[in-house]
């Protein structure tokens, strides 16, 4: 108003213009925010990563710079991990405050074909924390097939996933320390493939120790895993 006062105090609108400017509600006339998102919003986190990933590479900002990229995602896998988390049609999850995220690989080549942070992101965020690339988090036991099992097989340790292992008291090769499985007990003689499905700690350690831990380290660097140095601890993933 202040400003209309002095317009009208030096001439450059009438009395009759500003008493209407001044009786016309300040929202008037304004439009409302849309947001310039033009894609759905389960796919923000993996857009985000393209977009930092295509600047670590070339430099350039995607969002300042006219770009044609091209992505590996699979709009259908995508579409359904953002179900999956925010949905109860898949997973009963116990409260909205349980986290997750994930990352989906083409095992055939190694291309991301999906990827998502969290669940109940909101809609009107854009390129927010993508929980699965920015935080740091032991891998766990989602290593064993790759850091024992595998090499294992490959370097003829054992036959096949029907090879007897052995979960029983053990300490890791060297120590007195010993390897302990999450419900403190032991199964005795079991199948590789039962203890990969039941997660058991003991057998992927002896499996560790069997492989050796040069050969382990070899296998991972094939599949482009580097160890700065590798221990028998991350036969189970405890870095």
């Amino acid at each position: 108003n202040l400003v209309l006062s002095e317009m009208k105090n030096q001439g450059y609108i009438s009395a009759e213009q500003y008493e209407k400017a001044v009786n016309t509600p300040i929202t008037d006339g304004l439009q409302s925010l849309k947001s310039a998102s033009n894609y759905p919003a389960y796919m923000d986190n993996y857009l985000k990563e393209v977009i930092n990933q295509v600047e670590e590479e070339t430099g350039y900002n995607l969002l300042t710079t006219g770009m044609d990229v091209y992505t590996n995602v699979d709009q259908e896998a995508q579409k359904h991990l953002w179900d999956i988390y925010n949905t109860d049609e898949y997973v009963a999850y116990p409260d909205d405050e349980l986290q997750v995220a994930s990352t989906i690989v083409d095992v055939s080549n190694g291309k991301v074909i999906a990827q998502l942070g969290a669940r109940h992101q909101s809609s009107n965020v854009s390129f927010g924390i993508n929980q699965a690339v920015e935080t740091n988090r032991d891998w766990g036991s989602t290593m064993k097939p790759i850091t024992d099992y595998a090499p294992a097989l490959e370097y003829g340790v054992y036959d096949s996933t029907a090879t007897i292992v052995h979960d029983e008291p053990y300490n890791y090769p060297g120590t007195d320390i010993p390897v302990y499985n999450w419900d403190r007990g032991y199964f005795g003689n079991i199948t590789l493939q039962y203890a990969l499905q039941q997660s058991r700690n003991v057998p992927a350690v002896e499996t560790l120790n069997k492989v050796g831990l040069n050969r382990a380290k070899t296998f991972l660097n094939g599949l482009g895993i580097d160890y700065p140095s590798i221990h028998y601890s991350n036969a189970i993933s405890s870095n």
